[in-house]
């Protein structure tokens, strides 16, 4: 074969990968409308990409912001004994109804979620009714539940994911219930890195969205309001895809923006973790102030996150990359630590134990004095707000 013959070749197979890459794109935005509706029949204007077909403009903007791209794995890399069987979900469900109807609620409880809000008052069995019978007018689903049926199953990170990040602190393992035409609008978890799997029939496609500067402007703009995914749609950058079923499991990158679509009802089941790798989008995600409008429990969890990932951060001897988040969310940190005693003298502690004299680099900030051990400038300069007034004295 000549050179203008492989060329030719190579070029008709790269317009059939970008046509397939398309259809695949226009199949899922058309399951999207038929099942949701014609307002967000503006997705078809937005750039989205399939996974196996991101740009290398596309991942190095996921890079540049948070661990990676969202990755899928198969699911029976995530049980260490069996996966599930939906039926035990739905007994499991049932027993915390139950329970709740009873006792008083507690923020262990899961949450009800009646057409787009969460609303305690309406009577949770209504969400299996339409697992049976799903309602496009008047959909519910719950989220948070714990199922005793998922940890005797042992749901764990898949080891391949390894290759992309290492777990660390995995905990909060929740179930959501979730009937066809489920909905939830773009949000971020937190800062967490997460891990979701389907059990049953489920179906779902998700968009979902780097941490990215002009990404989380704009979800400021839509903090504390509805239907953001409609209102901002034409503004996010970088926005990837992803159909998945009972034989996938997703990685959520930290700080990720993702919505979910569900178009064959059944359970998601998820946990969170962190990485050394995560601070960064944990850090720009408290910079851009999406956790000031969240209840204080919430926000909490928020800064509880930074912390196990500040320490997984450090014990990994990723110095540069621990300060550079710091100091990069820095006056946010310190306006939680002033009514924060024991996050306060966590943190402090942390700091303490990795940032010794010993050390001796050049702090990210730019502003050390050459004659400063790098330990001094960042506790008088970056940390001072966690020290108590001997040790600040001493530092002058």
């Amino acid at each position: 074969m000549t050179n203008m013959a492989k060329g030719s070749a190579l070029a008709r197979e790269d317009k059939l990968g970008l046509s397939q890459s398309a259809s695949l794109v226009r199949e899922a935005l058309k399951e999207i409308q038929e099942s949701f509706g014609a307002a967000f029949g503006g997705l078809k204007h937005c750039t989205l990409y399939p996974l196996d077909d991101v740009p290398p403009t596309v991942r190095s903007l996921w890079q540049s912001c948070t661990t990676s791209l969202p990755t899928l794995y198969n699911s029976s890399q995530c049980w260490t004994v069996r996966t599930p069987l939906a039926r035990e979900l739905v007994i499991d469900a049932l027993i915390k109804i139950r329970s709740k109807q009873i006792q008083s609620a507690s923020e262990e409880d899961f949450r009800l979620n009646y057409q787009g809000e969460v609303n305690e008052s309406i009577d949770p069995t209504i969400v299996l009714a339409q697992l049976v019978d799903p309602d496009p007018c008047c959909p519910a689903f719950l989220t948070g539940l714990r199922s005793p049926s998922v940890e005797s199953c042992g749901f764990r990170c898949p080891y391949d994911l390894c290759t992309v990040v290492e777990p660390e602190e995995e905990c909060n393992i929740q179930v959501n219930m979730t009937p066809k035409f489920s909905f939830v609008d773009l949000h971020i978890d937190y800062g967490a890195d997460g891990l979701s799997t389907l059990v049953g029939d489920c179906r779902k496609i998700w968009l979902l969205y780097p941490p990215s500067e002009a990404n989380l402007r704009a979800m400021k703009m839509v903090d504390s309001q509805r239907a953001k995914l409609m209102r901002i749609m034409h503004q996010l950058e970088g926005g990837v895809i992803v159909p998945t079923t009972a034989s996938h499991a997703i990685y959520i990158p930290a700080g990720c923006i993702h919505a979910t679509f569900t178009l064959q009802g059944g359970f998601l089941v998820a946990k969170d973790f962190t990485s050394s790798e995560s601070l960064t989008a944990i850090a720009s995600y408290l910079l851009h102030k999406l956790d000031q409008t969240l209840p204080s429990e919430a926000r909490s969890v928020c800064y509880d996150w930074f912390e196990r990932c500040l320490d997984v951060c450090l014990s990994s001897g990723k110095l540069d990359t621990a300060l550079e988040a710091w100091i990069l969310s820095q006056d946010h940190l310190a306006a939680w630590a002033a009514s924060h005693r024991q996050w306060r003298i966590n943190v402090r502690r942390l700091w303490e134990q990795h940032l010794h004299n010993k050390i001796f680099s050049d702090c990210p900030c730019g502003m050390q004095e050459r004659t400063t051990v790098l330990s001094h400038h960042v506790f008088a300069t970056h940390l001072n707000f966690l020290l108590p007034p001997s040790q600040l004295r001493r530092l002058k």
